[in-house]
C-alpha cells in the first residue's frame, strides 16, 4: 500500500500543479483592468451608458439617467467566462441574451423611478435611476 503511494506521488502534485495554472489563466483572463462605465451623450437627444458584465458582475451596478432622453445601454461582455448570460428586468420586460461584445438595449419613455435588472439566474444585480 505504501509503495502505491509512493509511485503516485509525482502525479498528485503534477495534476495540482495543472489545476492551480488552469485557475489562476481563468482568472487573469477573466480580469478586466480597464473596465469602465461611462454616460455618454450621443447627442443632445440621446444618451449611451456602457455597463461592463464581468464574472463579478455588473459594472456599474448602479447608473444614473435622464427622465426623457433615449437611452441606449450597452452591455459589454469583454469574454465568454461568466455565467452571467441574460440580462432580465421584469418592470420592462427586458430580456437580452448576451453575446461577446457589444449588447445594445433602447430604453423609451422612462418614468422617474429605480429598476432593477438581474442576470439570469438571479446571482447579480444592478439599479438603474431615472431623474
Amino acid at each position: 500500500m505504501l509503495k502505491k503511494i509512493k509511485n503516485a506521488w509525482p502525479f498528485l502534485i503534477i495534476g495540482f500543479i495543472a489545476i492551480l495554472a488552469g485557475g489562476c489563466t481563468l482568472f487573469f483572463l477573466n480580469h478586466n483592468s480597464t473596465a469602465e462605465s461611462s454616460v455618454k451623450e450621443a447627442n443632445a437627444n440621446a444618451q449611451v451608458i456602457t455597463v461592463n458584465v464581468t464574472a463579478d458582475g455588473f459594472s456599474p451596478s448602479h447608473i444614473k439617467i435622464k427622465k426623457g432622453v433615449p437611452t441606449q445601454i450597452n452591455f459589454k461582455k469583454s469574454n465568454s467566462i461568466s455565467c452571467i448570460r441574460d440580462v432580465v428586468m421584469e418592470d420592462w420586460n427586458m430580456y437580452l441574451h448576451l453575446k461577446r461584445g457589444s449588447n445594445l438595449y433602447t430604453l423609451q419613455d422612462l418614468e422617474p423611478g429605480t429598476y432593477e435588472f438581474h442576470c439570469g439566474m438571479y446571482m447579480y444585480y444592478g439599479e438603474i435611476t431615472i431623474v
